[in-house]
């Protein structure tokens, strides 16, 4: 088919490659956002499992140490469930040629469903955070978190380029800490709510982690020469990332408000 729109410069033709069609561009950036993303996260927790071992402050090896275990669950859960679900929309790219064998993306949708699984299940993963991790001690490496994130938000802020980036990443810290504060409250009449609640909670803190990241590589990118292609591509990719924010944020906080409902024993 002709796509609606193509690249300035790329003449009319009988039928335009698939990644010009807007559904499929959709389905790619969020591929590159989120796997990029995914991977910042990744090496951060890696440094700081290393600061936690290594740094010769005391009270820096501790900080780090917190938030390695913090982190944890949410790099495991998240990390799975976007690798099976971004799977799946590489194969959805493909078309039925997806789902023979001659491409290899059909085993890669089979294989990471089972990730999602052992290791101990998502499900506990979105329990030792909530539970154990940000409400069983107060807040406190959960406070951590939020004090990186904003922190973040305060240096992006300082330049043009990533001045909306740290706006929004600022309003998704508010909601955090506004979300984790109902909890705690409604947990005190409820004591199911938290388990009800935990999976989307952990599914935020992800977007959260993914918003983070974006905005540093936003920041960081302006030392690139403003012809690099780098440059480009990351502002490109931070830029998509946060205009399809909102509509997932909503969509966990919906969520969260919506466990408040009773599960029926079945």
């Amino acid at each position: 088919m002709r796509a609606p729109l193509r690249p300035q410069g790329v003449p009319v033709q009988a039928a335009d490659p698939i990644r010009y069609h807007p559904a499929m561009r959709r389905v790619l950036l969020e591929l590159r956002t989120t796997s990029e993303g995914m991977r910042a996260i990744g090496y951060w927790a890696a440094h700081l499992l290393d600061q936690a071992e290594h740094d010769p402050d005391p009270q820096a090896r501790e900080c780090a140490g917190q938030l390695a275990q913090l982190l944890t669950p949410i790099i495991k859960a998240f990390f799975t469930d976007q690798g099976f679900r971004q799977a799946s929309n590489a194969l959805q790219v493909f078309g039925g040629y997806g789902y023979v064998a001659e491409f290899a993306i059909e085993q890669t949708l089979r294989d990471s469903r089972i990730a999602m699984i052992y290791e101990g299940s998502n499900e506990i993963q979105a329990n030792d955070l909530l539970l154990r991790k940000v409400l069983g001690d107060d807040g406190r490496a959960f406070g951590l978190l939020l004090a990186e994130l904003r922190a973040e938000a305060e240096h992006a802020g300082q330049c043009a380029e990533g001045a909306g980036f740290a706006r929004a990443l600022g309003s998704l810290c508010d909601s955090l800490a506004s979300v984790v504060k109902a909890i705690r409250e409604r947990s005190l009449e409820d004591i199911e709510y938290p388990y009800r609640a935990a999976p989307d909670f952990l599914q935020l803190c992800g977007v959260a982690l993914l918003a983070m990241a974006w905005t540093r590589a936003a920041r960081v990118s302006r030392a690139l020469p403003e012809d690099d292609p780098l440059r480009a591509a990351k502002l490109q990719s931070a830029g998509f990332f946060f205009d399809y924010l909102p509509s997932r944020v909503t969509q966990h906080l919906s969520a969260i408000d919506g466990a408040r409902a009773a599960l029926a024993f079945i």
